[in-house]
């Protein structure tokens, strides 16, 4: 599992990197690295919290 959020916050350092050099000029790759992973552990959270929703309205409603 670690290794898929690794993964995922390369991919997500990368493109926040990129378009921040596309678009303003040179950013500090840390920078773009911390927000990789803010956006990563707000996504996991709210991924499962969703979850958590749907297997309590599933138990509630019997399906």
């Amino acid at each position: 599992m670690l290794g898929r959020w690794v993964a995922w916050w390369a991919v997500v350092t990368l493109f926040l990197w990129g378009v921040t050099l596309l678009m303003s000029g040179p950013e500090s790759f840390a920078d773009c690295a911390r927000g990789a992973a803010v956006i990563i552990v707000v996504g996991e959270c709210v991924d499962r919290l969703r979850r958590r929703r749907l297997k309590r309205r599933a138990a509630t409603t019997g399906r």
